[in-house]
């Protein structure tokens, strides 16, 4: 659903008004997303987004403290997994995961890969020797 809405030079009382609506359908968005076990902490839909899609791709348990270091997930057999994402305008852009090697405490790192509309792109499982390299 696309709003239309028209900003050219609004009034002061107009501007102040569209973004009262606009915070509230934010606020809205949030706590349905929160209902929905999407979003589980305060930081940005793209991380707990991530976190919520590859669970559910990869029949995975989510950590039940979304403050343990270095681990998101779990699958049956206890292997943990480190998710992170990044939005990108095209899967030839460079980015990069930087980690500490303190930090290499998993044993897959799931690559999630979203355009500016949080459409998935690409998310890719790798192995934590390979994130060595």
């Amino acid at each position: 659903m696309k709003a239309n809405l028209h900003f050219d030079k609004p009034e002061a009382g107009d501007a102040f008004a569209v973004a009262g609506h606009l915070i509230r359908c934010y606020l809205s968005a949030r706590a349905g997303l929160k209902q929905l076990g999407i979003l589980r902490t305060e930081r940005t839909l793209q991380g707990d987004f991530a976190e919520w899609l590859v669970a559910h791709l990869l029949d995975l348990q989510l950590s039940p403290s979304t403050v343990e270091k270095h681990v998101d997930a779990k699958d049956a057999a206890e292997r943990t997994y480190q998710i992170k994402s990044r939005i990108v305008t095209s899967m030839s852009q460079n980015t990069s995961f930087d980690f500490r090697a303190s930090e290499l405490g998993f044993d897959f790192l799931i690559a999630v890969f979203f355009d500016q509309r949080f459409d998935v792109l690409a998310v890719l499982r790798i192995p934590r020797n390979v994130v060595l390299l």
